[in-house]
C-alpha cells in the first residue's frame, strides 16, 4: 500500500536515538493516537490500547523533558473499528523495528524513556486482526470502507511526520 510505504519512509528518518528525535517520534504518535482514540467507542479494546500507549508516551516525554509543538490536531469522522485495529497493531509491529534502533542510544535520558517501547507485544492481536480482515468479503462495501479508512489513518500519520520533517529542517532563529 503506497500510503503505508510513505509513512514508513518518513518515520524511519526520525532519529530515535536523540532526545529531539525521540520526542518527535513520541509526539507524532501521541497526536495521531489521540485523534484515533476520539474515533473509537470509549470502552472498546482499541480505546483501551490507545489510552495505554498514550500513558506510556506521556511518561517518556516527561523523562525527555523536551517539549515540542504538536502537529495540528485533526478530527476524523466515523472510522471502521478494523481499520483502527489494523493501525494499532501495525504501529506496534513497526515500533519493534524502531526499538532496536532506539536501544543503541548513547543518551542516558533517551535510554531511560523506555515506557512506550516496553509496551507488551501480543502477536495474537495481529493474528486476530488479520483473521477479521480476511473474513470481510473483498467486494463488499465494508471492505471499501476499511481500505478508505486505513488510507485516511495513514494520511494522518503522514501529515504528522511531514510536520516534524519540516520543523527539523526549518532554519532556527539566532539567539540574541
Amino acid at each position: 500500500m503506497p500510503a503505508h510505504d510513505r509513512v514508513d519512509s518518513l518515520i524511519s528518518e526520525i532519529g530515535v536515538t536523540s532526545r529531539r528525535g525521540f520526542a518527535q517520534f513520541l509526539t507524532l504518535h501521541k497526536s495521531c493516537f489521540i485523534t484515533m482514540r476520539a474515533a473509537t467507542p470509549p470502552a472498546s479494546e482499541a480505546a483501551l490500547s490507545l489510552s495505554d500507549m498514550l500513558m506510556r508516551i506521556d511518561a517518556d516525554l516527561a523523562i525527555l523533558d523536551h517539549p515540542l509543538p504538536a502537529p495540528p490536531q485533526t478530527t476524523l469522522g466515523p472510522i471502521d473499528p478494523l481499520a483502527i485495529a489494523y493501525m494499532i497493531e501495525g504501529s506496534r509491529m513497526g515500533s519493534k523495528v524502531l526499538h532496536r534502533r532506539w536501544s543503541a542510544t548513547a543518551d542516558p535520558l533517551v535510554a531511560q524513556a523506555q515506557s512506550y517501547f516496553s509496551t507488551p507485544a501480543d502477536a495474537g492481536r495481529w493474528r486476530t486482526v488479520c483473521d477479521q480482515l480476511a473474513a470481510v468479503p473483498l467486494d463488499s462495501p465494508r471492505a471499501d470502507t476499511i481500505i478508505q479508512d486505513t488510507t485516511t489513518l495513514f494520511e494522518l500519520f503522514y501529515h504528522s511526520a511531514l510536520f516534524y520533517r519540516h520543523a527539523s529542517t526549518a532554519p532556527t532563529k539566532a539567539a540574541s
